[in-house]
């Protein structure tokens, strides 16, 4: 499960600035992170019909070659599930 934001600091930083930028709220940008709380996500879960639902946060390291690729990637991946993102020019 991703975790909510303020357990992701550069990304904290990236939407934020973002949402500044675009005039949107950091809400708005981030919904990767928006259940980030494992009752909430449990609750979700077994109303749908789930049953047996373990989460589990794990912590991954990514190395990227540059600050640069890593906005990149972001920005790209961002822009298949928010168009606004799609928009933006380099």
């Amino acid at each position: 499960m991703w975790q909510a934001l303020d357990h992701n600091p550069i990304y904290e930083l990236l939407y934020r600035t973002l949402a500044r930028h675009l005039d949107m709220t950091t809400a708005e940008l981030a919904s990767p992170f928006s259940l980030g709380d494992a009752g909430e996500l449990r609750g979700l879960l077994e109303g749908a019909g789930f049953r047996r639902v373990e989460i589990r946060p794990a912590a991954l390291t990514v190395h990227l070659p540059s600050p640069e690729r890593f906005v990149q990637l972001t920005v790209l991946s961002s822009a298949a599930v928010l168009p606004v993102f799609a928009q933006m020019d380099a």
